[in-house]
């Protein structure tokens, strides 16, 4: 909440701050669609919770947002570019 109020102080959009700001502090990875049920036992098996957020589709399509369901943004900034 204290984001979101900053951030529409600011006059920036706090949903482009959660999506590129950085400080993510949750590991990502990908995994193929074959071995999600036996990762998804295995997690569970240890208790340790892991949630899909998301999947890989063709680069024609970019960075796409969506809740339930629907599109609600699409990102005009690229992220931090670690490496670079």
């Amino acid at each position: 909440e204290m984001i979101i109020h900053s951030q529409k102080l600011n006059r920036r959009d706090p949903l482009e701050l959660v999506l590129t700001g950085g400080e993510d502090y949750e590991l990502l990875f990908t995994i193929s669609t074959r071995q999600e049920k036996k990762l998804l036992q295995t997690f569970q098996t240890l208790k340790t919770p892991v949630t899909c957020i998301g999947k890989i589709v063709s680069p024609n399509f970019g960075v796409q947002v969506f809740h339930q369901n629907k599109k609600i943004k699409s990102p005009h900034k690229k992220g931090y570019a670690h490496f670079s």
